[in-house]
């Protein structure tokens, strides 16, 4: 039976310091070559028929996760890009955002002694992040008012669950040693180059070039759920490709729930997101040659554009947690 995420009432310096003194056993060569070989034959599988100028096959995670779920799903939500929803939907997405940006901005050894929301803005215009900002310009007072309240409790947690490291700082207790990472690629190109898998994971820690235990952290606004951690077994997987070597250890951190401690990654976990993998290559190629998506309904169809005409749709699905 595997082993169940635990909320933990450890400090991250906590966490961190068993980590590099008693990490789990590595993941790395050649089970992790057998799963590239996996994932290389599916890929030389999904493009074949695709026209030469839909190639690269591109397949960022949000596609992959989407693939997993619906094709038409897959389909209805890359056709429409930048996401409108309902104000409650566009809120929670917007919290999420801004709960990465605030990460990062304290990774970088960033104080949060100015408005937080301010942190956000400049972040965004510094990314020149204009449908962010232009989403924020159109808000009414009060809507605005939730963002401006969202930002300073993000930060207000951020103190109490971060700042026990020092990010700035070398040496014992330091998190500067922990080599810390926000929203660095992961990219796996198969098929010679004719598909690309990209994974953006929130926050990396440790690593080869650190010389400690590879850590993984998924940042998000909401409790953890059960998206979550599949998003978070897709990352393990990417960063095992790219670097030969998997995380460690796993935390998800959310501002309501503080950390939770997932299980070690085992081989057994990254096969079945290779498998997973495979499967979303396959429906991303479909698409590109143009074959008729099909309909798996879900919990999903709450967040789907097409569920107002698709004869499938969960007429029951709402749209919960936040879906990025």
């Amino acid at each position: 039976m595997a082993a169940s995420p635990q909320t933990t009432l450890r400090p991250l310096v906590a966490i961190l310091e068993e980590l590099a003194t008693h990490p789990p056993p590595p993941v790395r060569g050649t089970p992790l070559d057998e799963l590239r070989h996996l994932l290389e034959g599916a890929a030389r599988t999904a493009v074949a028929g695709v026209p030469a100028g839909s190639l690269p096959l591109r397949a960022p995670k949000s596609a992959i996760a989407d693939a997993i779920r619906c094709a038409r799903f897959a389909a209805a939500r890359r056709s429409i890009g930048f996401e409108a929803g309902s104000p409650d939907a566009q809120r929670t997405r917007r919290r999420g955002v801004a709960a990465d940006v605030l990460v990062a901005h304290v990774l970088a050894g960033g104080a949060l002694n100015e408005p937080a929301a301010q942190i956000v803005l400049d972040a965004w215009e510094a990314r020149s992040e204009h449908n962010e900002l232009e989403a924020v310009a159109d808000l009414d007072d009060s809507e605005r008012t939730g963002f401006d309240e969202d930002c300073v409790e993000l930060a207000a947690r951020l103190r109490a669950d971060w700042m026990d490291l020092q990010w700035d700082a070398d040496g014992e207790g330091g998190g500067a040693r922990w080599w810390p990472r926000s929203q660095s690629t992961a990219a796996v190109a198969l098929a010679d180059g004719d598909v690309v898998i990209t994974m953006r994971p929130d926050v990396e820690l440790g690593g080869p070039a650190a010389r400690l235990p590879p850590a993984l952290i998924e940042v998000k606004a909401t409790a953890l759920a059960h998206d979550h951690s599949f998003d978070l077994n897709l990352y393990a997987l990417g960063i095992g490709l790219r670097d030969g070597l998997a995380p460690a250890a796993v935390l998800h951190w959310s501002p309501g729930t503080g950390w939770v401690e997932l299980p070690p990654v085992t081989i057994e976990v990254l096969e079945s997101a290779a498998r997973r993998v495979a499967h979303a290559l396959d429906v991303l190629g479909s698409l590109a040659r143009g074959e008729t998506p099909e309909e798996t309904p879900g919990a999903h169809c709450g967040w789907c554009p097409d569920a107002a005409i698709c004869p499938s749709a969960n007429p029951s699905a709402q749209r919960k947690g936040d879906m990025r």
